[in-house]
């Protein structure tokens, strides 16, 4: 994955919800919807550095909500220790309680956190 197309996935993921034809407000099958479940799915770990370095530009809240996310998904699905290391360092950064709180949700979900101190 490249920037652009990890731009464009964090902005299919800022979507807003859809009217289903019940008239009822629903997520599922809207485009950001979509975008999670792809993001879900990723493994590729080229764009970790790319997300570290969006991380370190982004003075957005939402946009860095779904970075962490998909850096989550990608540490998940493919074990490299760089996203926890990421994670860690952006618990440690980080400042807003809420984000913290996606960041430990994330975290949560690595196999390879060898060295937690910074969550205690």
């Amino acid at each position: 994955m490249n920037e652009k197309e990890i731009v464009e996935l964090i902005k299919q993921m800022s979507g807003a919800e859809t009217i289903s034809k019940d008239g009822i407000y629903t997520n599922e099958g809207s485009p950001s919807w979509k975008a999670y479940r792809n993001a879900q799915r990723l493994t590729d770990t080229s764009a970790i550095p790319i997300l570290n370095s969006l991380l370190g530009r982004s003075k957005d809240r939402d946009t860095r909500e779904h970075i962490y996310f998909i850096l989550g998904k990608i540490g998940e699905n493919s074990g490299d220790r760089r996203v926890v290391t990421v994670l860690l360092q952006s618990l440690e950064e980080e400042t807003n309680k809420y984000l913290k709180e996606r960041i430990l949700d994330q975290l949560a979900g690595q196999k390879n956190v060898e060295e937690c101190s910074l969550i205690c």
